[in-house]
C-alpha cells in the first residue's frame, strides 16, 4: 500500500513558516517604529518654523521713525493706533503684513540753483580769482538760470502790471525739509521701489528731490516778482519767510506731509554782464545820499 505523501507535514517547513512570521513582523514592527520617528521629527520641524515664521515677525523703528503696518496692502489699525512709535514691534511676517518705517525727525537740506547762471569749472574756482572778463557779454536764457524782480517798489497785484519794467537777478537757494506725517506722505508722495541693498530713506530722498525742486522754484518766481531788484539783493530775511510761506501752503494743499523746516536765500546777484554799470550806480546813489 503506498503511502499519500502530498498531505504529509514537514516539521521543517513549519519552522520556515514561523520564521518568516516573524520576520514579518519584525519588519512590520520596525517600519512602524520609523514611521513614529519620522512624524515626530516631522512635528518638531514644523513647530520650528512656525517659530521662526512669527520670530520674523519683530521689527525695531528707530528713535528718529515713525511707522506703520500695511496689511495686504492697506494701512492697519484705525486713528492714533496706526501710527507705531520707536522701539520693538511684532507683525505678522511679509507677505500677511509689512512694516514701513518713515524718518521724520531727520531734516534734510536741498540746495536749489535754478536761477543761478550757468558756470564751468574754472568759473567755479574761489571768489577771489575769478577773472570778470571772461563773463559773456549776453545772458543765455536757456543756459543761464535767472529770476525776475520788479523795477519799481508798488503794491499791486501782477494783473496790474501789464507792461511795467522788470529786472533780472540770480540768485541760490536752500530748502531745509523734513516728513513729519508719514501716513499723508506715504499715500500721496510718489516713492520709488526700494532695491535690495539700498536704504529706505536715501530712495526718498531721491524720489522727492525733483518734486520739491519743482516747488520751490514755483514759490521762488512767485515771490520775486513782488519785490524790486534792491529789495530782493538786500533783504536776508523777508522775502525767504514768503517763499517758505507759499512753498508750505503749496506742500499742504497736496497733503504732502513734508514740512518745510526753513528756506535760506544763500547767494543773490545782479547779473554779472552789468557789473560795472550796477557797481557805478550804486557808487552815485551813496553818493548822492552823502551830499543830501
Amino acid at each position: 500500500m503506498k503511502r499519500d505523501t502530498k498531505n504529509e507535514f514537514s516539521p521543517s517547513e513549519g519552522r520556515d513558516e514561523i520564521r518568516d512570521t516573524n520576520q514579518l513582523d519584525a519588519a512590520g514592527s520596525s517600519l512602524s517604529e520609523a514611521l513614529h520617528i519620522s512624524f515626530i521629527i516631522l512635528k518638531i520641524i514644523m513647530i520650528v518654523l512656525v517659530i521662526v515664521f512669527l520670530a520674523s515677525g519683530f521689527r525695531t523703528v528707530g528713535s528718529d521713525e515713525q511707522a506703520f503696518v500695511l496689511r495686504f496692502g492697506k494701512i492697519r489699525g484705525a486713528g492714533e493706533d496706526r501710527i507705531l512709535g520707536p522701539g520693538l514691534q511684532w507683525i505678522f511676517p511679509y507677505p500677511i503684513e509689512e512694516i514701513v518705517k518713515i524718518p521724520v525727525a531727520k531734516k534734510v537740506n536741498l540746495a536749489v540753483n535754478s536761477f543761478w547762471y550757468y558756470q564751468s569749472a574754472s568759473e567755479m574756482l574761489p571768489q577771489k580769482i575769478k577773472a570778470r572778463r571772461d563773463v559773456k557779454p549776453v545772458l543765455y536764457p536757456t543756459r543761464d538760470g535767472y529770476c525776475i524782480t520788479r523795477s519799481e517798489k508798488q503794491k499791486q497785484t501782477v494783473a496790474d502790471f501789464a507792461g511795467s519794467d522788470y529786472n533780472i537777478v540770480h540768485c541760490k537757494w536752500q530748502l531745509t525739509y523734513q516728513i513729519d506725517d508719514p501716513e499723508r506722505f506715504f499715500r500721496n508722495v510718489y516713492v520709488r521701489n526700494v532695491k535690495p541693498g539700498e536704504i529706505y530713506f536715501d530712495v526718498i530722498r531721491e524720489s522727492i528731490t525733483p518734486f520739491l525742486k519743482d516747488l520751490v522754484d514755483g514759490a521762488v518766481v512767485a515771490t520775486m516778482v513782488n519785490y524790486t531788484i534792491d529789495e530782493a539783493i538786500s533783504s536776508q530775511d523777508r522775502i525767504p519767510k514768503h517763499v517758505k510761506k507759499l512753498l508750505q501752503e503749496r506742500l499742504d494743499k497736496i497733503e504732502s506731509g513734508i514740512k518745510a523746516v526753513s528756506v535760506q536765500l544763500t547767494a543773490i546777484t545782479w547779473p554779472r554782464q552789468v557789473d560795472y554799470a550796477f557797481l557805478a550806480s550804486i557808487k552815485a546813489s551813496q553818493g548822492s545820499q552823502k551830499a543830501i
